[in-house]
């Protein structure tokens, strides 16, 4: 609150799953700008408009890969504690 009343604009950081509500709900209270590094999939929605994700997409880099090797076949695993 002393960074706001000091005039911040915007305040920016990456998050865990448990914070990113805590941070987009004072975005969205005192509509200021949050600006994260996780991927827009993540934050992307109408029901957040003041985050704003700056990760860039690595889509194009898999489909790169796929046509390069000629892949007919891809099998995509993950595991995400979040």
């Amino acid at each position: 609150c002393s960074q706001m009343a000091g005039g911040i604009f915007a305040f920016y950081g990456r998050q865990s799953a448990s914070s990113f509500t805590i941070a987009q709900g004072f975005s969205k209270e005192f509509h200021m700008p949050f600006i994260t590094t996780t991927f827009a999939g993540a934050v992307s929605s109408p029901f957040r408009p003041f985050t704003l994700s700056i990760a860039p997409s690595i889509v194009h880099a898999i489909i790169d890969l796929i046509v390069y090797y000629r892949w007919t076949r891809l099998d995509y695993i993950y595991n995400n504690d979040e």
